[in-house]
């Protein structure tokens, strides 16, 4: 087993092995009237939101800045708890060190720098002034914000002093809709805005449930203790084998979904079809064709009556069934959860081809192209930016070997194995289509001509030759079951245009053919690439085709429907 660095994400045997990410923030004055009050508040909410995560299998994170008072007490707290913690200083340290540190508080603030996760600075270069000094400083307080899922505020509750205070930090934060948890500076009442669910007992409003834990949670349940062993190339963090198993859950739980929405959407169609099939022939082969000869046998009109019977009642049933199929398609969100699934197996997919490049910090994953995914792709960034800090990455050559082997030599085998299939199946369908509609014209045209000759001669009462008379009577034999497959082959057509949409078929033979060129090219030109700009660059123009793949997918698998 190969040594795994140290990850600041928290592990047991009862947490998941990759939980989603939540993130806790704080904002407040540099001078509070009762610090060791203030510092027992923020302890105890620390403490319930962490268990609050925790009863979603979820895991909290923290991130502020390290400003003297409330931020420095805060980034201590959370330390001591033992959740990640990212700082966001407005200015490089030597300038922010400037901002009223003794040493003895300076001493505090690095050790607080030495086990965040992260350290980024908002605003690049030195302030210019006093005004440039309080902009850094709102700019700072404005990132903390949206970086977090809920806000702690130590405010005295009246507007700020001047620019980049809490008050108007609060008012930022209500714009955004963020959760608040407030503590009053001057009187210790305890105030929560914005929080989810009815008031009273806020523990039972599921603040850290998404629309993905669900999702998650099911495709932890997907996954056996053999997934170590399903995975071709073991990862070198323990986040990135937890990253795997989740990948294999979704992954899983996506082909699983797939099979349930396409088979009911093909059965709900195919009953329709039967339906129409069962109501042709009931007009046409057991009424007309047999009509003439019931009064001559007997036995044959009791056998007329059972057949008419069960095809009148077959229809009936038959559109019952696709109506039951497709309530059943749209209660169980059959459709919904195979998309979800799947556009989250391929989100992590790419994250686990980014894992091992320390200059890959998944850029190219923007939560607006995927507003449904944004709690996965945050902690997905998060997750990576933890990795990171823990130094636990292979060299760059290494990792970009692994990319260029098990990202796009893999996806472009795929693609190439997807449009072969796909073009197979195209070509099935538009045969199937083509056949019927070809039946219609050919076959309906010459009945219809024979028909209509037929009129005419029994209108101007012509007697036709032996010859004729013959192909005229073998014409009334046969003509219910032609009239039969000319009411029931354009539905049959219908079908197969119907089966290329739920298929996808049409793009996916022509998406998965330029895919399949487009990967071809990058491995020849990651192969060709020396330095680590000109990879990274091929590494994100990679992701980033393959993300929009995806979001094209996602769009147009969404719109389906029967």
């Amino acid at each position: 087993m190969k040594s795994v660095s140290p990850s600041p994400l928290a592990s047991s045997a009862a947490a998941p092995a990759f939980p989603l990410l939540w993130t806790v923030g704080l904002s407040g004055h540099r001078e509070l009237p009762d610090e060791s009050m203030a510092r027992a508040a923020v302890r105890e909410e620390l403490a319930s939101l962490k268990q609050a995560a925790s009863d979603q299998h979820a895991q909290l994170t923290a991130v502020s800045s390290l400003a003297l008072g409330a931020d420095l007490l805060f980034a201590e707290e959370c330390l001591a708890a033992g959740l990640p913690w990212k700082c966001l200083l407005p200015f490089a340290l030597e300038e922010f060190r400037k901002d009223g540190f003794s040493e003895v508080d300076w001493a505090r603030a690095e050790r607080c720098l030495s086990h965040a996760y992260r350290v980024e600075i908002t605003s690049p270069g030195l302030p210019a002034d006093d005004a440039a000094r309080k902009l850094a400083y709102l700019d700072c307080g404005h990132r903390t914000v949206e970086a977090a899922d809920v806000m702690l505020l130590l405010w005295n509750g009246e507007p700020a002093a001047g620019i980049g205070g809490t008050g108007d930090l609060w008012e930022y934060t209500r714009t955004l809709n963020k959760p608040v948890w407030h503590w009053h500076s001057k009187t210790g009442l305890i105030n929560r805005v914005g929080w989810p669910g009815s008031e009273g007992d806020w523990k039972e409003r599921r603040l850290f449930q998404s629309r993905l834990t669900p999702l998650v949670k099911a495709a932890e349940a997907s996954v056996g203790p053999e997934v170590d062993q399903d995975n071709p190339d073991e990862q070198p963090t323990a986040s990135g084998r937890g990253l795997w198993a989740l990948f294999t859950g979704f992954d899983r739980l996506a082909n699983q979904k797939q099979g349930d929405a396409q088979g009911l959407m093909q059965r709900v169609v195919l009953a329709h079809l039967l339906a129409t099939t069962a109501a042709a022939l009931s007009v046409t082969v057991i009424t007309h064709g047999l009509g003439h000869r019931l009064h001559e046998l007997p036995w044959l009109a009791w056998l007329a009556a059972v057949a008419f019977s069960s095809l009148v009642i077959a229809k009936p049933v038959l559109a019952a069934l696709a109506l039951h199929w497709d309530r059943q398609l749209h209660k169980l969100h059959a459709q919904k959860h195979w998309v979800e699934a799947r556009v989250a197996a391929e989100l992590c997919r790419s994250a686990l081809a980014c894992w091992r490049m320390p200059q890959a910090p998944l850029r190219v994953f923007e939560e607006e192209d995927f507003p449904r995914f944004k709690r996965l792709i945050r902690t997905l960034r998060m997750a990576r930016e933890m990795d990171v800090a823990a130094g636990a990455t292979p060299s760059d050559e290494a990792a970009v070997q692994h990319y260029l082997a098990n990202r796009i030599v893999e996806q472009a085998d795929y693609f190439t194995r997807k449009h072969e299939k796909a073009l197979h199946e195209h070509d099935a369908w538009q045969r199937k289509f083509n056949l019927a509609t070809g039946f219609v014209i050919v076959v309906g045209g010459v009945l219809g001509l024979a028909e209509a000759a037929d009129a005419c001669c029994a209108a101007w009462h012509l007697v036709l030759p032996p010859s004729l008379q013959t192909a005229s009577h073998l014409l009334h034999l046969i003509s219910p079951v032609i009239a039969c497959l000319l009411i029931v082959a354009p539905f049959y057509a219908t079908y197969a245009l119907a089966m290329l949409a739920i298929r996808d078929c049409r793009r996916r033979r022509d998406r998965f053919l330029s895919m399949s060129q487009f990967l071809q090219r990058q491995r020849l030109r990651l192969a060709r690439s020396r330095s680590a700009v000109s990879r990274m660059a091929v590494v994100e123009n990679t992701e980033r085709m393959l993300l929009e793949e995806l979001h094209e997918w996602h769009s147009v698998a969404l719109e389906v429907r029967v």
